[in-house]
């Protein structure tokens, strides 16, 4: 039997796994259109003016080719579109719609709750050791530290 210390990949990845489909499963429940992997980016654009692709795909961890698609579902469903850079025309940037701010703020409301829960679930301690454990390690593996 493999120890749990020697699973830390797999406790990892399939834990994210979980929570993904719980997400998703949840944006479904309340009505919400984007999936759980176009949250993340929807929530970075309402936080901004518009991105480029290239600032997308750093801040979602994400190659360009895996952002230009999520980015033309978006755009084919409303929810976003893409601008010129007033500082470079050859460079677009992604806003959002109006439809897509709304879209945001109704996942937003559904993140915010199982934030809640998953806070819920756990003491402080627990908490604050999570969190610094998963932060750490996302900085490591960034090369941060």
């Amino acid at each position: 039997m493999i120890e749990a210390e020697d699973r830390l990949i797999y406790l990892v990845t399939s834990t994210a796994r979980l929570l993904t489909n719980h997400l998703r499963d949840r944006l479904r429940a309340a009505g919400v259109e984007i999936t759980s992997s176009q949250v993340a980016m929807m929530f970075l654009l309402d936080k901004s003016r518009g991105l480029s692709m290239t600032e997308i795909s750093r801040a979602v961890v994400a190659d360009n080719a895996a952002v230009t698609r999520l980015v033309d579902r978006l755009e084919k469903a409303g929810l976003v579109r893409r601008t010129a850079d007033p500082g470079d025309r050859r460079v677009s940037m992604i806003v959002l719609t109006d439809r897509g701010r709304r879209e945001t703020e109704a996942a937003a409301k559904v993140v915010r709750s199982l934030n809640r829960e998953i806070r819920e679930s756990m003491t402080t301690a627990e908490l604050e050791v999570f969190a610094g454990t998963m932060i750490g390690l996302a900085a490591r593996l960034r090369g941060g530290d």
